[in-house]
């Protein structure tokens, strides 16, 4: 009875406390698993990130004794691009290391970073982090230019100019393209764009229409060679092209004395090639003194404006974009008329575009300087290496004629030493030689030469001796190149190309480069890349990335090849993209390079290339 009444008596006290809210002797259930649980970065991460750079993040979880750890993710609006953490999970403390992507679609992107308490992911904390490219790689107003194939397989010219932000933006641009439906001068429109990585390598998204009035979207990649110069080239396959990007210092009407060259195709689809020399002898007029052209049309070539000589004007039309000019030419015996649209780069060159319906063509003008009118044999001194393109009348294929090689002259007509790799796909033959012979030069820096061979591999052959003309520009400076094989029996091509003025020896070929090529093997295959030259490996190595259209946007392929050192004329042999391929120096600083091997239809990989020494974008980068 007493121990009955006790507890009862227990009870009541124990309900009387309760009821008027006492807390002295009262022990709340305990907490939840985890509801006390915290989690936070130590220390506090970075907010922003250069895309070569990467950086530790360390995040500390509390009331956690099991010691679960953290749970890391990472998100932001390029899916697949965000870059890479370390590990997917770490302990309380333990860093992980975050990786930005090589790539962006712009010059900027925002990332998240997430760390989850594992034992509790309510728990977390999240570390934006702005990633940042170099854009200011390329800043100002840049002309562009490049020659390839359109969707249906024939010849297509691009120019234009276009104004990069320095921050991934292309804030106002024009682009002009001539193909056989026509030609076609539009603006390019808001949110076109450009990203710039740590290795040079990079991406141009240009928004424009086409020819029909509906919007399109063009891709280019890009290998910066300094800012104010990049090798470009169109990857939308099939539509694909290869060309140049330089920044625009002048946008004067021009004068003087300008030699070009240019090439494509007529409404026929017939390959033609035009080189030669305008004097602009006041202003806006070229009044035929002096000024002569040569056209290389399906296998016969021309002299154009003999006995009176090239005419026209040159003008500036109201556009809301400066350094537009546009040539007007007329010339007897050969084109009759042509119109040529140019940008001006700066005050000795101007990329040219066809715009007057009757021949697809594009190419370049080069100032002659002081020199004008004044040239001799002496002027056409030294050796020069060369590289050309262009088209072998046995296939009608674009870059089906492609070459690298240098001749050297004596200032007194005779050509002394010379090697040339061609290739002409029509005939799957290469021809590699050594060349002698004589030359001439009139007063218009005009040189003119046949190459003629001692030796032909696999094929020897006896009836290819092609011309080569050089239009000279100033003194010092490169001659334009027109290839002109048109009359011979044996595979006839036509192409226009550029030969510089080759330093002293020795050479080298050391260091980060900057690459473009061009291949034709039925389709055609254009490409931008980095490449890096190890002379001191065993055996001497060549690495780097490069982006084509073959591959498309955003898949790179690496290059893994090798090379011998160059000899005391800078030539030597070596590897691209796995094709045998000779290299020509121009310089140390760049030159050409030609394949070798495409005996075999299907066998391919590049044709002809260029290559010039690069300033990385920023201090430390690749």
């Amino acid at each position: 009875m007493r121990d009955s009444i006790l507890f009862l008596l227990s009870v009541s006290i124990s309900c009387g406390l309760v009821a008027c809210g006492g807390t002295s002797n009262v022990h709340n259930p305990p907490p939840p698993p985890g509801s006390n649980v915290s989690v936070a970065f130590n220390p506090t991460p970075v907010s922003g990130l250069f895309i070569n750079a990467s950086t530790e993040i360390t995040a500390v979880v509390d009331n956690d004794p099991s010691n679960y750890g953290v749970d890391w993710s990472l998100t932001c609006s390029n899916k697949g691009g965000c870059g890479s953490l370390s590990g997917q999970h770490s302990q309380s403390g333990q860093a992980v290391t975050y990786t930005p992507p090589p790539a962006m679609l712009g010059n900027t992107e925002s990332v998240n970073i997430t760390a989850f308490a594992s034992v509790d992911h309510t728990k977390n904390v999240v570390a934006p982090i702005a990633l940042t490219a170099f854009g200011n790689a390329l800043k100002g107003t840049y002309v562009f230019e490049t020659n390839g194939l359109d969707t249906n397989g024939l010849n297509d010219q691009l120019a234009g100019v276009l104004t990069f932000d320095g921050n991934g933006g292309i804030a106002s641009g024009e682009q002009t393209i001539s193909s056989i439906t026509g030609f076609l001068t539009t603006p390019v429109g808001q949110g076109s764009s450009y990203f710039v990585g740590a290795d040079g390598r990079g991406f141009i998204t240009l928004n424009t229409t086409d020819q029909s009035g509906q919007p399109i979207t063009e891709h280019f990649s890009v290998a910066v060679v300094s800012r104010t110069k990049a090798l470009i080239a169109e990857l939308d396959s099939p539509q694909t092209s290869v060309g140049t990007l330089e920044i625009q210092s002048s946008t004067d009407l021009p004068t003087g004395g300008y030699a070009f060259v240019v090439n494509g195709i007529d409404a026929t689809t017939t390959p033609t090639a035009i080189g030669g020399v305008v004097n602009i002898d006041s202003p806006g007029v070229i009044s035929g003194n002096g000024s002569l052209a040569d056209q290389d049309y399906n296998a016969a070539l021309l002299t154009c404006g003999s006995p009176h000589g090239l005419t026209g004007t040159v003008t500036q039309p109201t556009s809301a974009i400066a350094g537009k000019v546009v040539f007007d030419l007329t010339g007897t015996n050969c084109f009759g008329f042509a119109e040529f649209t140019g940008y001006i780069v700066d005050s000795t060159h101007i990329r040219l575009i066809e715009t007057d319906g009757l021949y697809i063509t594009g190419g370049l003008a080069i100032s002659q300087g002081a020199a004008r009118g004044t040239y001799t044999s002496a002027s056409l001194a030294g050796t020069y290496v060369y590289g050309v393109a262009g088209t072998d009348l046995a296939s009608f294929l674009p870059t089906t004629l492609t070459g690298a090689g240098f001749v050297t002259a004596d200032g007194q007509g005779n050509l002394t030493n010379g090697n040339t790799d061609f290739f002409l796909l029509g005939a799957f033959v290469e021809f590699r030689e050594q060349h002698t012979g004589t030359y001439t030069v009139d007063a218009n820096g005009i040189g003119r030469f046949r190459l003629a061979f001692n030796h032909f591999a696999p094929a020897p052959q006896a009836s290819f001796r092609p011309r080569l003309t050089f239009y000279l520009t100033s003194p010092g400076g490169p001659a334009l190149v027109l290839h002109a094989g048109g009359e011979e029996l044996f595979t006839p091509a036509i192409g226009t190309g550029i030969a510089y003025p080759q330093s002293s020896p020795p050479f080298s070929f050391n260091g980060r480069y900057a690459t473009s090529f061009t291949q034709q093997n039925g389709v055609e295959n254009d490409g931008t890349g980095q490449m890096t030259a190890q002379p001191a490996s065993n055996p001497p190595a060549l690495s780097g990335v490069v982006d084509d259209s073959a591959s498309g946007v955003g898949t790179p392929t690496p290059l893994t090849d090798t090379f011998a050192l160059p000899d005391a004329n800078g030539h030597f042999t070596g590897s691209f993209l796995g094709s045998n391929v000779a290299y020509y120096l121009i310089d140390s600083g760049h030159g050409f390079f030609a394949e070798t091997d495409l005996v075999n239809p299907g066998s391919g990989q590049v044709a002809v290339g260029y290559f010039e020494v690069r300033t990385p974008v920023c201090d430390g980068c690749q």
